[in-house]
């Protein structure tokens, strides 16, 4: 089965990603202006709004080899985290 290639809309590619860990058994937690976008019940006022760059996530030490190959299947480009804790898991944002 041919995966779907990333959404130019980064909400929408953070839909799709969400769908796609979801059914591959992965625990991924959006993270950021993308997450209180995505799950506010109605769009959000206009001074809370921002523009979306990227998408950052938190995937648990054990999912995180399976993250990063669903991303690499899906065409998701990815920049290694800064965050130093993380660095082991090789967990990665999405641009």
């Amino acid at each position: 089965m041919t995966q779907p290639t990333p959404a130019l809309d980064l909400l929408a590619e953070a839909r799709r990603l969400h769908t796609l860990a979801e059914a591959a058994g992965i625990t991924a937690r959006l993270l950021g202006g993308a997450a209180v976008a995505i799950s506010a019940p109605s769009p959000l006022p206009a001074a809370l709004q921002r523009l979306t760059k990227d998408l950052d996530y938190v995937v648990r030490r054990a999912d995180a080899t399976r993250w990063r190959d669903l991303l690499d299947t899906t065409g998701t480009p990815q920049t290694p985290s800064s965050t130093p804790s993380m660095e082991p898991s090789g967990c990665c944002t999405t641009t």
